[in-house]
């Protein structure tokens, strides 16, 4: 889904409330065609059904009634959850609009947790949209559009994000866009390929060249690959070669469809790696409980019925597609069941030397992908095969 891209029918999610009151008198709420009284040292829990669309700015939650002329009674909201989902740095969504209070000026309070006033709690939809259409993975109408991990965009670390990296990114709430520019490389693999855990400028494709397109995509698989091939060839993307880099087996690129989008979920075993969404952060498409079922039985399903022949006969599509086009290519594995198979199944002009092939166990900040010398060893050992500089 493109920044730009109109939801225009409802998307239906559910907003959970915890209020907590210091008051002196009762404060009346209403709220989806209801009506409760909050009293003193009270908690409340309160849930309603929210329409998001593009249409509106903002969204009347509760009304609040009853408060006198004095600032010291105040109802916190202490939690909010999207969707099963407990939200983090929720201030910024809400904004108070005081009406109907005796010797004080009404006006808006932007960005609060905090009532003391009569007056209505909004949902600030249109200045969060990026953050209330976020996902972590891509997402489009169309099925087989651009998979890549909105997780990793715009951090400002100069390490490849990677899980428990106290890292910051700018904008937060960035979302994948293929932009049309003419690509010396497209460098294709899993997080290795990203550059997870190293120094940015140290991974293999930064190592190639300004010019060249990292599509490398933490936790994809030898399908998510040969669907970003497909999709660069869609675009009519301009590039001369592709240099693909296969993860170990074992990985599949699920995709689950709702709300006329079809979501992309790439999965491997074990089953605690496909947590899709991080602590704090929400989605307003899948109910918690329902996205976390379906990825535990889609990495069940995964380790039960996995055969490596599936990852086999993708990568000679992979091949064939390439050679059919005429697009020049190279292929290569940190695998060495991967790189056997590749061995045996493509041209000697098209296979680079294995990636790590001495099993140097140096990792990056992050303890478990290969460190920057590694990569920089491999670039040194294709550079002339894949004629880097020429």
């Amino acid at each position: 889904m493109s920044q730009t891209e109109q939801i225009i029918e409802p998307i239906i999610f559910r907003l959970d409330l915890t209020l907590e009151a210091n008051l002196q008198d009762e404060i009346t709420l209403n709220y989806d065609d209801k009506e409760t009284v909050l009293k003193d040292q009270e908690r409340l829990s309160i849930q309603m059904q929210v329409p998001f669309t593009d249409h509106e700015e903002r969204i009347n939650l509760i009304k609040f009634t009853g408060f006198r002329p004095d600032p010291s009674p105040q109802i916190y909201i202490k939690k909010l959850r999207i969707n099963g989902y407990e939200v983090h740095d929720y201030r910024n969504l809400f904004s108070f609009h005081m009406a109907d209070n005796a010797f004080v000026e009404n006006r808006v309070i932007a960005e609060t947790d905090v009532i003391s006033f009569n007056g209505v709690l909004k949902l600030e939809t249109k200045k969060n949209r990026d953050r209330f259409t976020w996902f972590p993975i891509t997402y489009s109408r169309k099925r087989t559009d651009m998979v890549y991990r909105n997780t990793i965009l715009n951090c400002l670390s100069q390490y490849g994000c990677f899980a428990g990296q106290d890292c910051q990114h700018d904008p937060l709430w960035k979302r994948y866009e293929l932009r049309g520019e003419e690509y010396d490389f497209i460098a294709l693999g899993c997080s290795v390929t990203a550059g997870t855990g190293i120094e940015k400028h140290r991974s293999w494709p930064a190592l190639l060249g300004d010019t060249t397109l990292n599509l490398g995509v933490p936790g994809g698989g030898c399908d998510t690959m040969l669907n970003n091939i497909k999709c660069l060839m869609d675009k009519k993307i301009r590039f001369k070669k592709v240099i693909l880099l296969f993860p170990s087996e074992g990985r599949r690129l699920y995709r689950l469809k709702k709300h006329g989008y079809s979501f992309n979920l790439p999965m491997l075993a074990p089953i605690e790696t496909n947590q899709p969404m991080d602590v704090g952060k929400f989605n307003i498409f899948f109910d918690k409980h329902e996205l976390d079922d379906y990825s535990k039985k889609k990495s069940k399903e995964l380790i039960v019925n996995y055969h490596p022949k599936r990852d086999h006969r993708i990568i000679k599509r992979i091949s064939t597609l390439l050679e059919d086009n005429g697009i020049e290519f190279y292929m290569s594995s940190w695998s060495k069941d991967t790189y056997e198979f590749l061995t045996g199944s493509i041209a000697e002009r098209n296979l680079l030397p294995m990636f790590n092939e001495e099993g140097d166990d140096s990792r990056g900040i992050d303890g478990s992908h290969p460190a920057e010398n590694i990569h920089e060893k491999w670039v040194k050992s294709i550079e002339k095969q894949i004629g880097l500089g020429k």
